[in-house]
């Protein structure tokens, strides 16, 4: 060893002999070190935006991982997409100065230029992730995935196979001879199989997802699932007996096992069943379709026994299965409700998988039908929990809601993934991570190598030994970079995982493969051994899962997964402050529905369905005390838009006049909230969602201005108290407001038509009593609600699903859309309207 020693700063020192140095050597060896770091500032840049972007990575992880345990939630929702931007941003800023950072170090090598090596390849498959994170915030991915072929797909990946291919171009050209001075390329020749060899998992990646792209779109499990759900609604349609007094029970919605039903064997299996044609039903909006729609399948019915169904999952809820069964007890007699969990889920995905066909425009041949009525209006909207007094309190309005939500998150999953390939192969999926594995434990194994190669290992050693501050030229600053790009890479491939695997449809595909294996239930005729090995391990996850639920859930920030419904908020008052800070400091802000909304909401949707029609139409409610109204105003509210905005400035101005005391009793205050909350919820439609309403939005965003403008324009006089004017005036006790709206409105000096119906129309309503006057508010609000849930623009909904998650009105439509609900035709409007 001290002849080694002289010769520290030219000699590689090998690894038996490192572990051998002294603190004296150390010292010595740390004084004889001549690393370089070529371009400190620029390194410094690097290293700055790989650690942000590391942190970035981390938020999606903790939201994946968040929103796998306990569903999504509304700050997770907002904060997503806002991440996705600045990590979006934040890579293609790495980028040029990850290129500048290759070409300065590569005239000096040493350990920063190779390890530059392994960022450009690190970096690649980082831009596959960030890439395909980036889902388009106008719905546009809610669409039809089949129908492109191996080469069009690979085509439509040229930028990624080109970007990987100069990747591969420059490090296998510039590895040979680009070590430390001195040490010759005859001792970096073991770094080229290390660098083909990851180069090779890369490539195989990319390639192993363009294959899983295209076997998404020719999967019966994805791609061309709505086709085959298309052909077997048909013969459900067609076989439907009479109406059931139990529909949840007889429902025959798939679940699980629909690729059973195909026509296999030809030869075999006797006489070839005719192709499906899809000839009565509508098209998702209660319109009759205009044509047949042929269905080139050829499906057994015969297998029908096979298929994990609705009425099935119902019937597994009401098996006694075995007492040490832990897996049924958390399911269907678990400490809160008795039979929801797996029961909601499954029928989330059963309306999924229906749903799927309004977006990819296949017929829906069972809208309208006695079936459908019979399970969407007294199957789930009868839905109850029943027993357990388990930590949350849960009403009868509950369990409903809590299927429409989980059947949007599901749908969101589905189409917002950012690699289905689990659902179409499993085995591509886990192919990928084993590679993806394999990759990082090669990384490791590289960056060793290069230190060894370098003699910058001897430097952490002793670096380590002796406690010294960094080195002037210290390769420590390029080898943290090397491992923030590595720890970034895990954060997105385990944010994957839990958001491509552990989602809510592998989640039922588990658990309908437990139960319908159960000792009581199973037909299978594979090994016993195989199928109980399967089962315990499937016991010892979802053990798993529900303890870090229910870990997770006791925290105070989180609220009841899929049972609350938030509905965003925006009143026109507090909103008519100046136009600039106005906007600034009124960020619509979020609550959730009251559960006396929720009882209201599906009472109502029950009387519609007790009308005895062949469709299910829904009016625009009449105005607040509407004759009184139409009589007065001479200008009664001629649109929906027009009808929203008079109501609800009426509704604020009925709340100045009432505001909340502590003395309200409980049925008071339930009819306000329900009010106030629809009414705002409505206003934040008009205000940021126009295009969900039956209107023209540019015309809709028009007339919000105008009542903006006209309110602005009355409240001038109290500035001072802006930009929350309906606040000021309270605490005041002076009802500035009204006073302004009623001298104005009585001198015709209000020049916004709709401003003058909504005084007109509060005028009328301060004649009620109080609570005479929130109930009819509270019940106007619900139909109209119900009324503006059903659509004609899918892509609408999918942008509304894209950017901030399922709300009130995106649950509404999905259950409009099922059952066939559709929104009357209005006439045109008369001569002179002001609805333009």
């Amino acid at each position: 060893m001290a002849a080694v020693l002289p010769s520290l700063g030219i000699v590689r020192v090998s690894l038996e002999d490192l572990w051998k140095l002294s603190k004296s050597q150390c010292n010595h060896m740390l004084q004889l070190h001549h690393g370089t770091a070529a371009a400190p500032m620029t390194v410094r840049t690097l290293s700055f935006m790989t650690v942000l972007m590391m942190g970035l990575a981390c938020t999606i992880y903790l939201s994946a991982f968040l929103r796998m345990l306990c569903g999504p939630h509304q700050i997770l929702t907002r904060l997503e997409p806002v991440v996705r931007f600045f990590l979006r941003i934040t890579f293609f800023l790495v980028v040029p100065v990850l290129t500048s950072v290759f070409s300065l170090t590569k005239a000096e090598g040493g350990t920063g230029f190779l390890l530059a090596l392994l960022w450009l390849l690190l970096v690649e498959l980082i831009r596959m992730k960030v890439t395909a994170m980036a889902q388009p915030a106008d719905g546009s991915s809610f669409s039809r995935s089949s129908g492109k072929g191996f080469f069009e797909l690979a085509m439509g990946s040229a930028d990624e196979v080109g970007h990987m291919v100069w990747a591969g171009y420059l490090v296998f050209f510039n590895v040979h001879g680009n070590g430390r001075p001195g040490t010759g390329s005859e001792a970096q020749k073991h770094l080229v199989p290390l660098f083909a060899l990851l180069w090779l998992i890369s490539f195989v990646k990319l390639v192993l997802r363009i294959i899983g792209k295209w076997l998404d779109g020719r999967s019966w499990h994805t791609g061309r699932n709505p086709l085959l759900i298309a052909a077997y609604m048909q013969h459900v349609v067609v076989a439907a007996a009479a109406s059931s007094p139990q529909p949840m029970e007889s429902c025959q919605f798939v679940v699980q096992g629909e690729k059973r039903l195909l026509y296999q064997d030809k030869k075999t299996a006797g006489a070839e069943p005719p192709p499906v044609t899809t000839t009565a039903g509508h098209d998702g909006n209660g319109d009759p379709m205009k044509q047949q729609h042929v269905v080139n399948l050829y499906l057994d019915y015969t297998k029908k026994s096979r298929l994990v169904t609705v009425g099935k999952v119902w019937e597994w809820g009401k098996q006694q299965g075995d007492d040490d069964d832990i897996v049924r007890r958390r399911l269907f007699s678990g400490d809160t409700r008795r039979g929801s969990l797996l029961q909601d889920l499954c029928l989330s995905i059963s309306l999924v998988k229906l749903l799927r066909r309004r977006f990819e425009q296949y017929p829906m041949v069972e809208v309208g039908s006695e079936t459908v009525r019979s399970v969407m209006l007294r199957g789930l909207l009868d839905l109850k929990f029943e027993g357990g007094n388990g930590p949350y309190r849960s009403t009868p309005a509950d369990r409903p809601f809590r299927v429409l939500l989980l059947e949007l998150d599901a749908l969101q999953y589905y189409y917002q993934a950012v690699d289905r390939a689990v659902m179409s192969n499993l085995y591509i999926f886990f192919s990928k991570y084993l590679l993806s594995n394999t990759f990082a434990l090669v990384y490791l194994i590289a960056i060793l190598v290069i230190l060894l190669t370098t003699k910058d290992a001897g430097y952490f050693y002793c670096m380590a030994v002796v406690s010294s501050g960094l080195h002037e030229n210290s390769p420590s600053l390029v080898l943290s970079i090397t491992l923030v790009l590595l720890i970034t890479f895990g954060y997105f491939e385990i944010s994957e995982f839990f958001t491509s695997y552990c989602n809510l449809w592998n989640l039922g595909r588990l658990l309908c493969y437990y139960f319908n294996h159960s000792p009581t239930t199973t037909n299978d005729h594979r090994p016993i051994n195989k199928v109980m090995i399967g089962r315990t391990l499937l016991v010892y996850l979802f053990q798993v899962r529900y303890l870090m639920h229910s870990m997770i859930s006791r925290l105070p920030c989180c609220r009841q997964p899929y049972i609350d419904v938030p509905i965003k908020q925006v009143s026109i008052v507090d909103a008519c402050g100046p136009p600039i800070l106005g906007n600034l400091l009124s960020p619509s802000p979020s609550v959730y529905l009251a559960t006396k909304a929720k009882e209201d909401i599906i009472q109502a949707m029950k009387l519609i369905g007790m009308l005895e029609t062949t469709t299910l139409t829904i009016s625009l409610p009449p105005p607040l005390a509407g004759a009184a109204a139409a009589a007065a105003s001479g200008h009664p509210p001629r649109s929906c838009t027009e009808t929203i905005l008079a109501s609800h400035l009426a509704t604020e101005l009925f709340l100045i006049m009432h505001p909340h005391t502590p003395d309200d009793y409980r049925r008071l205050a339930s009819a306000r909230e329900v009010a106030t909350t629809l009414s705002r919820y409505c206003m934040y439609l008009v205000a940021h969602m126009p295009r969900l309403l039956p209107d023209d939005e540019v015309w809709v965003s028009g007339r919000y201005k105008s009542m903006s403008a006209c309110l602005r324009n009355v409240l001038c006089c109290c500035m001072s108290c802006m930009p929350q004017p309906r606040r000021c005036c309270i605490n005041n006790d002076t009802l500035l407001l009204l006073d302004s709206l009623k001298k104005r409105a009585d001198q015709d000096r209000l020049d916004d038509i709709t401003t003058r119906d909504a005084v007109k129309l509060f005028e009328n309503m301060e004649k009620m009593e109080k609570m005479e006057g929130w109930d009819q508010l509270a019940s106007f609000w619900v139909r109209l609600v119900i009324y503006l849930a059903p659509s004609n623009d899918v892509q609408g909904h999918a942008q509304a699903l894209a950017t901030s998650g399922a709300d009130l009105i995106s649950c509404l439509w999905a259950f409009c859309t099922h059952t066939g609900i559709t929104r009357e035709e209005r006439p045109e409007p008369e001569q002179g309207s002001h609805h333009v």
